[in-house]
């Protein structure tokens, strides 16, 4: 499984994130919140 595309909702304090692979199937979504996302 290879991902091909990253989303990122940018927001204020919580941003969503989304992968998806070739075929546009999502693999994963994570809610980060603002302090944590240059660690994930």
């Amino acid at each position: 499984m290879t991902i091909m595309r990253v989303g990122l909702d940018l927001a204020k304090n919580i941003f969503e994130l989304c992968t998806m692979d070739e075929h546009g199937h999502v693999v994963q979504r994570k809610t980060l919140m603002r302090n944590k996302i240059l660690s994930y």
